[in-house]
């Protein structure tokens, strides 16, 4: 009678398990030739958890707790598949601490409710800098790597499971008849643990899936938060070319103020005006100084105070229509931007926001 054979490889994961099953069962003596081998699989102790038994004591211990079912030709494969899915979920608890401790870095999640007490979460959540950001980003995108590999990992179980179950009804019509009454139960029990292995590995998928999302979500605040930086920084950017506005503003008003008189004491004082010619004695050589002041000074301010006047207006009437386009695309931006003054973290504060406004409505 031919003796069937079964090769399982399991998905490689150094941090789980990498190891190879390749085996045959004579179906008549009922003795099973096994070799198995892989990435410290014969080691006494396991490198990476000292907490963890090694592979081979928990193969060994699993062999050793199932005496009854030695004879059944699919122990070995339901062995191996249940310590790589105990390791598997030991990874996936280490993968849920690295998500928490993430979410409780970036600071915008109470992460761990169930470890802390809710009133002693918070209230001025502090975001992280710059200086954070980049190695807060690479840090996430190493989680969701891993979290990547352990989807395959949880594929594996689940279709590795699915084969179990079918090779298991295929062999219990190949068993000879004078064998299948001492394996029945065997055969029920190993039936039934595979079908709980694809289960937990169903459900195990969907915790995988429910840690990509949280890692996307908490990659997604990251990108906010650089975003919003961005903006403030834009912002603060933006009230400091409003006071360098207002100081323009100022000087500009300024030389408009004194600019008319300016000019007109330039122009009354060329050659074509003889203020003095009014002053000066027929009889005399001379020219009379008994008089500081020109009767005719009035015309000067009769000329200056109008023309200051008109060209103010007018430097006013020019300024309020082209401010009034750059105050109609601000408004809206600056009642979506943050008033509050929460420290270091928020770099436009409420009297910037005054510059702002003062601006915008001068």
């Amino acid at each position: 009678m031919p003796c069937p054979g079964i090769v399982i490889k399991v998905a490689q994961k150094v941090q789980i398990a990498n190891y190879v099953l390749s085996m045959s069962h004579h179906l008549c003596t009922g003795w099973t030739t096994a070799l198995i081998h892989g990435n410290r699989v014969a080691l006494t102790s396991d490198r990476q958890e000292e907490t963890v038994p090694s592979i081979s004591k928990q193969i060994r211990a699993l062999i050793v707790a199932t005496p009854t079912l030695w004879a059944h030709p699919l122990l070995l494969p339901n062995i191996l598949l249940k310590n790589y899915m105990n390791r598997a979920e030991v990874f996936a608890w280490t993968l849920d601490d690295q998500v928490v401790g993430l979410e409780d870095s970036i600071g915008v999640t109470f992460s761990g409710r169930l470890r802390r007490d809710v009133s002693t979460a918070p209230q001025n959540i502090e975001l992280p800098n710059r200086s954070d950001m980049r190695k807060l980003t690479m840090r996430t995108h190493t989680v969701l790597t891993e979290i990547i590999f352990f989807s395959r990992v949880v594929t594996f179980n689940r279709d590795c499971a699915a084969y179990l179950l079918k090779t298991g009804d295929e062999m219990s019509h190949r068993i000879p008849p004078q064998r299948r009454a001492s394996l029945f139960h065997a055969s029920r029990e190993l039936q039934g643990t595979a079908k709980y292995m694809e289960f937990s590995s169903t459900s195990m998928q969907g915790l995988a899936s429910n840690l990509k999302e949280r890692v996307l979500s908490q990659i997604q605040v990251l990108y906010s938060i650089s975003a919003q930086t961005d903006n403030r920084l834009s912002a603060r950017i933006a009230v400091s070319s409003g006071r360098d506005s207002t100081a323009m503003k100022t000087l500009a008003f300024i030389t408009a103020f004194f600019l008319p008189g300016t000019y007109i004491a330039t122009l009354f004082s060329m050659g074509m005006f003889e203020w003095q010619a009014s002053l000066s004695s027929p009889s005399s050589s001379t020219t009379s100084s008994s008089s500081v002041l020109s009767s005719k000074f009035w015309i000067y301010w009769a000329t200056t105070i109008p023309l200051t006047i008109a060209v103010i207006v007018s430097w006013r009437l020019w300024w309020v229509r082209e401010d009034q386009a750059y105050t109609a695309q601000l408004a809206g931006e600056m009642d979506g931007m943050v008033a509050k003054d929460d420290g270091p973290n928020y770099m436009l504060h409420e009297r910037d926001l005054a510059w702002l406004r003062r601006d915008t409505s001068h």
